[in-house]
């Protein structure tokens, strides 16, 4: 990869720093030999030191743009299945940087570890509208017999309480299999599906829905002013993407425009969907990013200029 960036005309360095955390790759600045204009982040084995989808994904970045870094993660698997999509990618980061004109002196070179990613948890969050999603802790409720009994729809509250109150805002979908979950139903049949329902009317919250999927949220939350998009820590916080609302996904492809400047469609569904963890695209995925970019462009946020490339609304 560094060959290929080298066959545009410019210097790269690779394995920047000087503690256990590195830089994988740096593009010296052509008019300051002192100074980088970008630098590249791979999954390679600097990421799997890091501890947690948390370190790996949030914190490190977050620390080498804190140092004056511009920081473009490339995947693997891309480069393998397409070179010239990723370098055109590379290229444009490259461009966006160049046009910023904001290069990082070699005295802040990154030199930190991961020490400093532990520190960073305790203190300010650096600004990123990525959060950990948190998973609701549900104890058995009960047998699957007992999803069925009359007195026990208060129990059943409780857990739709419990739920919505750690991961609003939580698709229905989700939402259903989790509460069957803790009374050990794996499937949900006509019956089950009318408990469900009879339960969740009697619950204060907001509704929205996103195509055919529905999601609840807490009464105090406005779906308006949701400025984050949640990534799964470990498997257990991990979404299907037609499980995550589509005002996260809005917020993680306006984050991906303002890092990486204006892409295709295609180009950003990708990037859109590995902010949330997907190396991989699927149907679903396709659909579901598709569906809020098309709703975001419809809407005004987003523009989509002739040369069919995305960007943020200004």
């Amino acid at each position: 990869m560094a060959r290929a960036v080298e066959s545009m005309g410019y210097e790269v360095k690779c394995n920047i720093g000087s503690s256990a955390f590195k830089m994988d790759m740096g593009i010296v600045d052509p008019s300051d030999r002192q100074r980088y204009l970008m630098g590249i982040l791979l999954d390679g084995e600097h990421c799997r030191e890091a501890a947690t989808a948390r370190d790996r994904f949030l914190l490190q970045p977050e620390v080498l743009e804190g140092l004056g870094w511009k920081v473009m993660r490339v995947w693997t698997l891309d480069w393998m299945d397409d070179p010239a999509r990723v370098l055109g990618r590379i290229r444009q980061g490259i461009e966006n940087a160049r046009q910023s004109r904001e290069p990082v002196e070699k005295e802040k070179e990154p030199a930190v570890c991961f020490e400093t990613f532990q520190r960073l948890e305790r203190e300010e969050a650096p600004e990123t509208g990525a959060r950990i999603y948190e998973s609701a802790r549900i104890a058995p409720a009960g047998l699957p017999d007992d999803f069925y009994l009359p007195e026990n729809r208060k129990k059943i509250s409780r857990v739709v309480r419990t739920i919505l109150e750690k991961e609003a805002p939580v698709s229905r979908k989700l939402l259903l299999r989790k509460v069957l979950g803790a009374f050990g139903i794996s499937r949900a049949g006509a019956r089950v599906e009318g408990i469900f329902s009879a339960v969740l009317e009697r619950e204060e919250k907001v509704v929205t829905r996103d195509e055919d999927r529905e999601f609840y949220w807490k009464k105090e939350q406005n779906p308006d002013e949701y400025a984050i998009y949640r990534v799964g820590d470990d498997e257990s916080g991990r979404r299907s993407m037609d499980d995550i609302p589509s005002r996260e996904i809005q917020n993680a492809a306006l984050e991906v425009l303002r890092q990486q400047g204006s892409m295709t469609r295609a180009d950003l569904v990708r990037e859109t969907a590995k902010k949330f963890g997907f190396s991989r695209l699927g149907n679903v995925i396709e659909s579901v990013v598709g569906y809020v970019l098309q709703e975001s462009l419809d809407k005004g946020l987003l523009q989509e200029s002739e040369n069919g490339k995305i960007g943020e609304r200004m």
